[in-house]
């Protein structure tokens, strides 16, 4: 019997180069990683699964955390005591993560005051993540100026 020889075939679809762009939601990882919300964000960032993702984020405890303050933006989509609040956007704790923290609505007059560039402490826990965005969403409360 004989074994047909193997041929080879170029690809009718072209294969995309890759162009890495550098814009302001680049993250440099430097080891510059101290708190524990911190940690598990850069673990997050590892992850592949969302079943890896949800166990991560099932670690996540309330802790204080300070966020310098990029923009400030209505919380959509959720049913919660959230509703009709605001999220703080900005970087974590002096390190190289973004994330959204989400405030409750009774916090709107304390909230709405905060401009780009302030540092805002909460009292925060990591509840979700976007891995397209590579944003952590963390729920808090107390949000007041440093």
């Amino acid at each position: 019997e004989e074994i047909p020889q193997q041929q080879v075939v170029e690809s009718p679809i072209p294969i995309a180069e890759t162009i890495v762009v550098e814009d302001s939601s680049s993250v440099i990882l430097d080891g510059n990683v101290n708190t524990t919300n911190e940690k598990l964000i850069e673990e997050l960032y590892s992850s592949r699964l969302s079943s890896e993702e949800r166990a991560i984020i099932a670690k996540a405890n309330s802790s204080i955390c300070t966020v310098k303050v990029e923009r400030i933006e209505r919380t959509l989509m959720v049913t919660d005591h959230y509703r009709g609040g605001y999220s703080v956007l900005g970087i974590l704790d002096g390190g190289p993560y973004k994330v959204a923290i989400m405030l409750p609505k009774i916090e709107n007059d304390v909230v709405t005051t905060f401009k780009k560039g302030d540092t805002v402490v909460a009292d925060a826990k990591i509840v979700s993540w976007s891995s397209g965005l590579k944003i952590a969403k963390l729920a808090g409360t107390d949000a007041r100026e440093a």
